[in-house]
């Protein structure tokens, strides 16, 4: 097992869990960033100028940097990537958010804000890790080798050959 992939997938529950319960984001409403891993880091909230003095950090630069999908910013709501540097995995894995449930719903309702989340963890290479791990807002942790980033959370994680991580 993957340590490191895993306690980092832990780090993003107890990032979400913070940007929840305190409304990091500042928009009022009691819910998780589903959007990317990189606003855990780079977001800022309304009112704020958009810049590196705002973000709200919930995780540290190295997984922020990690994030799959390579962010860019968002206008008005994300700092621009350069605000922490250049992308790069963290220990041969990067992170994705995982877009949809197991009913195919997305988990973005079309803000970057959900009311449940789900996050995946890849190896960029066999020689950097063997398995893809998942975690949604149960905490629990999943594994599976699994080429590439998960778009849909199983329906049936044991029987698609998903085995717990304890």
């Amino acid at each position: 097992m993957n340590r490191r992939s895993s306690g980092s997938l832990k780090t993003i529950a107890t990032a979400e869990a913070d940007f929840r319960s305190n409304d990091r984001d500042n928009d009022g409403a009691e819910n998780y960033w589903v959007r990317d891993v990189y606003g855990l880091f780079a977001l800022c909230p309304r009112g704020e100028t958009v810049d590196a003095s705002h973000m709200i950090k919930l995780v540290e630069p190295s997984l922020a940097s990690a994030d799959a999908g390579r962010p860019q910013g968002y206008a008005g709501l994300v700092a621009p990537v350069d605000a922490i540097g250049s992308y790069s995995p963290r220990a041969g894995y990067v992170y994705a958010m995982i877009p949809r449930d197991a009913d195919g719903r997305p988990y973005d309702d079309g803000t970057g804000h959900g009311v449940h989340f789900a996050v995946c963890s890849y190896p960029v290479s066999p020689s950097a890790g063997q398995h893809t791990f998942i975690m949604d807002d149960t905490i629990t942790i999943w594994r599976k080798r699994v080429d590439g980033p998960v778009q849909q959370w199983p329906r049936d994680l044991r029987a698609e050959g998903w085995e717990r991580v304890d």
